[in-house]
């Protein structure tokens, strides 16, 4: 038989082991309120240090303090923002300008470097344009664009000068003007460059101008061969060189050049009439030359004509008992009633090129009185010419390149000699060396 205590017992125990278990449950949920509450605290914490951090970071400069010795062994600060740049740009080339006026491979290249991009293409070339004679065919210069650089430099009597037109440069020959010619690529008067250097007055092959050559102090003048020729001298380097050229259709030769001939000519007193004052008129194109009939002395008279449509002139001496007046002959009983004073002019007027006398005869007291052609200066002739029967004196510039001498506008030239052609002449299958002598 059981004793009666022993199920009380076993219920006891139950219930302790009932009021453990939720003990122990409950301990377990109170615990596990506390991590979780805790690990929210530890998060929020971390959270703080790192925005603190980060503060710090933005805010306080890099100094050289961060890169002493006791930090070489560490990375810096610099070095964690470095490692966070984008990887590397792609290798493609489209090309972009930025701001800075470089261009980059592409729009990421620039946007590495911080540039503003200005354009989706190459930056233009950026280059400039400097002429150091700014144009002046008188001075040699320099041109320089970029890495081309050019001097200026002689073709003969001429220059060729470079400028700049925008950032390029350009090139022209250009002719130094009458008096000059080109040395060390500039134009410099012939005055200071004749001597040992050839130079030509009229820069080389020019027809409608009478020029002449200089070399060793002898001049080499253009000159007529034929009434449509001219012999034209040249320089060919250092060296003196002629050839014949031939006048342009319409056109003669006339003292060494080539002009335009003469359309008519008329004369008032019909041809060759010394006892009438007659006017002989050319015309050339729209240009009229008029040449009047004079007395060179009391008793001769040169008289004026026409020939082939050209002026001719002739001296004319007046018949016995008659004289010299008004450019006619008149007889001695009958002279002239303006004031009884007759002027004559030997070259015929004002005719710059030959040399004249003006001689002036008082009929009433036989007395004569006579000036001639003088030189004002080297380039400027003082020319004597009859008006009204007094002799009256003008001071006229020689044309460009002549020079004035004994009373005389002229290109000074020496005289030429003698000419030797070996082949006789114009024999064109045999080889001949023409050869000229001229005086100094």
């Amino acid at each position: 038989m059981k004793p009666k205590w022993r199920p009380a017992f076993m219920i006891l125990v139950l219930i302790i082991i009932i009021v453990s278990a939720a003990a122990l449950l409950l301990l377990l949920f109170w615990s596990g309120d506390e991590v979780m509450e805790s690990g929210s605290e530890g998060h929020q914490d971390a959270d703080n240090d790192m925005q603190e951090k980060s503060s710090a970071t933005m805010v306080t400069p890099v100094t050289d303090d961060a890169f002493t010795d006791n930090n070489e062994d560490r990375p810096s600060e610099m070095d964690e923002i470095q490692n966070e740049v984008p990887a590397q740009c792609p290798a493609n080339y489209d090309p972009v300008c930025g701001n800075d006026k470089k261009t980059y491979s592409n729009e990421c290249e620039a946007n590495a470097a911080s540039v503003e991009i200005v354009a989706f293409s190459p930056c233009a070339e950026t280059k400039t344009c400097t002429d150091s004679d700014g144009d002046d065919i008188f001075k040699k210069g320099k041109t320089k664009s970029g890495t081309e650089s050019k001097e200026d430099s002689c073709v003969g009597p001429n220059v060729i000068e470079h400028i700049c037109e925008g950032t390029s440069i350009i090139s022209g020959l250009l002719n130094c003007p009458m008096g000059y010619s080109c040395a060390d690529g500039a134009c410099v008067s012939l005055s200071s460059i004749k001597g040992t250097q050839c130079v030509d007055s009229d820069n080389g092959v020019t027809t409608d101008v009478k020029g002449a050559v200089n070399l060793d102090g002898k001049d080499y003048p253009d000159f007529c061969t034929s009434p449509n020729e001219v012999k034209e001298y040249l320089c060919n380097g250092n060296a003196v060189i002629s050839q014949i050229e031939t006048c342009m259709a319409g056109a003669v030769c006339d003292d060494g050049r080539c002009k335009e001939a003469p359309s008519a000519c008329s004369d008032s007193d019909g041809g060759k009439d010394i006892t009438t004052e007659g006017e002989v008129q050319v015309t050339t194109g729209t240009q009229v030359d008029k040449y009047n009939d004079v007395c060179v002395d009391p008793i001769q008279v040169l008289e004026f004509f026409c020939e082939d449509k050209k002026q001719k002139e002739v001296l004319m001496s007046c018949g016995a008992g008659e004289q010299c007046a008004n450019g006619r002959c008149v007889t001695s009983a009958s002279p002239p009633a303006q004031s009884g004073l007759t002027c004559v002019d030997s070259d015929g007027g004002k005719v710059f090129d030959i040399y004249g006398e003006a001689q002036m005869l008082d009929s009433q007291s036989n007395q004569v009185s006579m000036k001639e052609d003088d030189c004002a200066d080297s380039t400027t002739v003082s020319e004597v010419y009859c008006e009204n029967d007094q002799i009256k004196v003008i001071d006229q510039p020689c044309q460009s390149g002549d020079v004035c001498n004994g009373g005389v506008c002229q290109v000074q030239a020496a005289a030429q000699s003698t000419c030797v052609d070996t082949d006789g002449g114009k024999i064109y299958d045999v080889v001949g060396t023409a050869t000229a002598t001229y005086a100094v």
